[in-house]
């Protein structure tokens, strides 16, 4: 099967299941499976996929399809240009998180590392002047800098 046919029928099946974006996330899963950018993925749509691939891909989508978040499918998530580790324990990082991180006055950014604020205080401690280690985070070694 290759790239061109797996896209088609799995952003059919994802879109059957309305899911937001199936075009979106058929491609990311693609790349992280192949551990290739989008650029490649799709300037190589004739590229044949292996077995082994056909069927991480299939429990990828598998588990889409049952609407589980893409971030934790992925165990990743893109937050304020880097990627962090994620997973059901803790919160996925939100664009409109970024807008808030830079209007934050740093008592408040202290109160939310003592509040076990998980998803976004690996990124208040580079932009804010906060001594990490009085800091109580349960979750630094699930949701570190990837």
């Amino acid at each position: 099967m290759t790239i061109t046919d797996w896209l088609m029928l799995n952003m059919r099946r994802l879109g059957e299941a309305k899911v937001d974006a199936p075009r979106r996330d058929c491609l990311v899963l693609l790349e992280d499976t192949l551990n290739k950018d989008r650029a490649w993925v799709v300037a190589h749509p004739e590229h044949t996929l292996q077995t082994d691939t056909l069927h991480k891909l299939d429990k990828l989508i598998s588990r889409r399809i049952n609407r589980e978040p893409l971030a934790y499918i992925r165990g990743k998530a893109w937050f304020y240009g880097r990627f962090f580790g994620v997973n059901p324990r803790v919160l996925i990082p939100r664009p409109e998180s970024e807008s808030f991180i830079n209007i934050l006055p740093s008592r408040l950014v202290t109160f939310l590392l003592q509040q076990r604020q998980e998803g976004i205080h690996l990124c208040l401690w580079k932009f804010t002047p906060i001594d990490i280690l009085h800091a109580r985070c349960t979750v630094t070694h699930d949701s570190s800098v990837i």
